[in-house]
């Protein structure tokens, strides 16, 4: 094998780990894609529009509720510290171990 012929290889193989990365590592929007019913995952949500809370961007696990949504019509996003109405998801995420 040539020393060309690394460099290719090299340079396909750090490209494709890079790429994995960017796919793994990626916030999903909740407007154009929502994820599997039930299943942990990490949510983005802002929370400026609850009372005394002035933080913007939080993430912490959760997942989204399949019954509720059902009764409600519309996603009901349930997390960890508790489940709320008003949690304006700004993304998503799954969780890879």
């Amino acid at each position: 094998m040539t020393t060309t012929n690394n460099t290719t290889i090299d340079s396909a193989y750090q490209q494709g780990v890079a790429d994995e990365y960017r796919r793994l590592t990626q916030w999903h929007s909740p407007d154009v894609e929502l994820p599997e019913y039930d299943k942990t995952i990490l949510i983005m949500f802002d929370r400026t529009n609850l009372l005394f809370d002035t933080s913007k961007n939080v993430v912490c696990t959760g997942h989204l509720n399949k019954s509720l949504t059902k009764i409600k019509g519309r996603p009901f996003w349930c997390i960890d510290d508790g489940t709320t109405d008003r949690l304006v998801v700004t993304g998503w995420r799954y969780i890879y171990e």
